[in-house]
């Protein structure tokens, strides 16, 4: 009886901090702050390169996701920690703007694939793959804010990992690939 009383309140905290963005100020806090740095360091970088990078459709595919994507964490970030907003109303900021980056990137996306080599295309869409489950976790996790169920802001875990690790893994790959272009 005792352990099921514990669990009850544990279960029930854990159920108030999915539905509180107040409760997530820390974890955002540090995606801000990640995501900036690395933007600016980012931007740095490639406008050194940027005649390389244009030349080059999937370099310039990879900057325009690596930059696109921090941004969408900085701005997902201060989304989430505006303060005293209600989790219906950052429900439906954040399927605005999960809305948004989903027309982006299917429009952006299209518009690289036009532009690869026919043997690339199919290659690069089952890539971006992996980068559209995090845009689409978003208007999930607005969507589970406003009904107040089904995970709420656990939602965007996925995304800010999706989104962070692509775009190391996307800056990594056009830094080396610039380098090894000049060469």
């Amino acid at each position: 009886m005792v352990w099921q009383q514990i669990r009850f309140v544990r279960d029930r905290k854990r159920m108030h901090a999915a539905y509180h963005a107040g409760d997530w100020q820390g974890f955002y806090s540090a995606v801000l702050a990640a995501s900036a740095a690395l933007e600016g360091l980012l931007f740095v970088a490639l406008s050194v390169n940027v005649r390389q990078i244009m030349c080059h459709p999937a370099h310039a595919a990879r900057a325009r996701e690596v930059l696109g994507q921090l941004l969408s964490l900085l701005i997902l970030a201060v989304l989430v920690l505006v303060p005293g907003q209600d989790r219906r109303v950052v429900g439906a900021e954040l399927i605005a703007w999960g809305l948004v980056l989903i027309g982006a990137s299917i429009r952006n996306q299209g518009r690289t694939v036009s532009r690869l080599p026919v043997e690339q295309r199919l290659a690069w869409i089952g890539r971006d793959m992996i980068f559209n489950i995090g845009t689409l976790l978003i208007p999930v996790a607005g969507i589970t804010l406003i009904v107040g169920r089904l995970g709420g802001l656990y939602w965007l875990v996925p995304t800010v990992l999706i989104y962070l690790f692509w775009s190391l893994m996307n800056a990594w790959i056009l830094v080396v690939q610039t380098a090894e272009s000049q060469d």
